[in-house]
């Protein structure tokens, strides 16, 4: 584990992960921004820090603008008293087919078949569940959040967690997270490798 994990806090680490994956780290303290390049393809992973006001309404969001191929859109989140509550006022759960999987999270998409495709490729289940908490899902030109408001025809892969991360390997591991689900959505047809236009 990296010193600045616990010692000088997430923008420290965040700092440290731009020099290690040669990306490039902003901080114009409204707005702190911390973005990634992809190994092989024209695609960045962005982390952003969105403070409202108080250290408690700090969110961590990171986003991967792609050009979509295909309409699939996912969502994916762990299952708590709010989700728990959101299934029985009606939003679609899809059961994947694994027990414990299905148990553990609340999986929503908008083609079912694709959802289950996905989500029983073997190493985005263990990146999932690796993860402390997850919050990821793909948002379209018809959604806005964060300020994040694609165009037509490209999509966001998003994550977002309330507060800070301090640790560099929940940081390392969040991008190499979003890496690996771009990789296999291209491997999908979903995602192409056409550089996006929209940068986050």
């Amino acid at each position: 584990m990296k010193l600045r994990s616990s010692v000088f806090g997430w923008k420290s680490v965040w700092m440290e992960l731009a020099e290690e994956w040669k990306g490039e780290f902003i901080d114009d303290h409204s707005l702190v921004t911390l973005r990634l390049p992809h190994a092989e393809k024209p695609w960045h992973v962005t982390f952003q820090m969105h403070a409202h006001g108080k250290p408690a309404g700090e969110t961590t969001v990171i986003a991967a603008p792609f050009v979509a191929r295909h309409p699939f859109k996912f969502a994916i989140r762990n299952s708590k008293t709010v989700e728990e509550l959101a299934k029985v006022f009606g939003m679609q759960d899809i059961v994947i087919g694994d027990p414990d999987f299905d148990r553990d999270y609340i999986i929503q998409g908008n083609h079912p078949d694709h959802v289950i495709d996905f989500f029983s490729h073997p190493g985005i289940k263990e990146a999932i569940k690796q993860q402390s908490s997850i919050n990821l899902s793909i948002m379209d030109s018809r959604n806005k959040q964060f300020g994040i408001a694609p165009p037509p025809h490209e999509n966001v892969l998003l994550f977002v967690e309330k507060g800070h991360i301090n640790s560099f390997d929940r940081n390392s591991s969040l991008y190499e997270l979003m890496h690996n689900t771009l990789d296999h959505l291209h491997t999908l047809g979903v995602a192409s490798q056409d550089r996006p236009g929209y940068v986050v």
